[in-house]
């Protein structure tokens, strides 16, 4: 006689032994996931494509921001450089063109390509005043702080508590 007992049904369509290795497959992919992580670090994803971004220091005054950004190589006709409410974003291309007649190159290690740095301003900035001036590869920004939020800064001192 024929046992008529439904047999259980699978519920993934992935074979038995994935099923019992999927803890391990998790954390393969998370260790792969580190690895591309930490071999991007450095750079900004932009349209997709990966771009350089550049190192930078964001310095407060009690009147503005000081952004500076080290972008060497650079001349002021290759940056793009915009405030979109509290989002400065400072964008460039540089192509490296020089024709060696003479010699075979090894390697070249020149900089092509994009950078792309975006920052979230900690404060409102009067967007009429902002500069942007460049010297020996560094760009640095300057957002004067809007009268609102020179305002709302209060200082509070810290007393010793007994």
């Amino acid at each position: 006689m024929n046992d008529i007992t439904p047999r259980p049904r699978r519920t993934s369509m992935l074979p038995a032994w994935f099923q019992q290795h999927n803890d391990t497959l998790d954390s393969l992919q998370e260790e792969l996931d580190q690895v591309f992580n930490r071999m991007t670090r450095g750079f900004a994803r932009e349209g997709g494509a990966l771009t350089l971004k550049p190192r930078a220091d964001l310095q407060e005054t009690d009147d503005a921001l000081i952004m500076s950004v080290d972008l060497p190589g650079f001349e002021e006709k290759d940056l793009d450089v915009s405030l979109a409410g509290d989002r400065v974003t400072i964008k460039g291309h540089s192509e490296h063109k020089e024709e060696k007649k003479e010699g075979d190159y090894h390697f070249s290690e020149r900089r092509v390509g994009d950078v792309c740095r975006m920052v979230t301003l900690p404060c409102e900035v009067d967007a009429e005043k902002v500069e942007a001036k460049m010297k020996n590869g560094v760009l640095t920004v300057t957002l004067p702080k809007s009268k609102a939020s020179k305002a709302q800064t209060k200082k509070i001192k810290v007393k010793h508590m007994d």
